[in-house]
């Protein structure tokens, strides 16, 4: 990634950085596994589909329990180390940007995951 990240807990983000960890492609790789997750349509034999149970509101889970993906992922990315985190953390945020950006469309997930397929992040 050519990413500079600062993960000083002051920093003031218009200023550059030399960044203090460097970013793990193990990382950013796990934070796209996750994304796909977000994709999947899959369902029980209720109806209740894996994206269901991600969602906090009870009705799609039908009173099933809820499944916090970003914190299970966050553990699994843990166990690998800062740099890792990192890597994790660096895809969330631009992909949290982009998709907050409200002068664009909403995130085109297939272009952006497709970017870090073909990219070998």
């Amino acid at each position: 990634m050519s990413a500079v990240i600062s993960c000083h807990p002051m920093c003031d983000a218009t200023e550059v950085f030399p960044g203090t960890h460097a970013v793990d492609p193990s990382g950013a790789k796990l934070a796209v596994q996750m994304l796909l997750e977000f994709r999947r349509h899959d369902s029980d034999a209720a109806g209740v589909s894996s994206r269901d149970y991600m969602s906090l509101e009870d009705w799609p889970r039908q009173g099933r329990p809820f499944r916090n993906i970003v914190f299970e992922y966050l553990q699994r990315v843990r166990e690998l180390g800062i740099a890792a985190e990192v890597g994790f953390c660096a895809v969330l945020s631009d992909f949290t940007m982009h998709g907050a950006d409200t002068s664009s469309e909403l995130v085109d997930m297939d272009a952006y995951i497709q970017s870090y397929v073909e990219g070998g992040t």
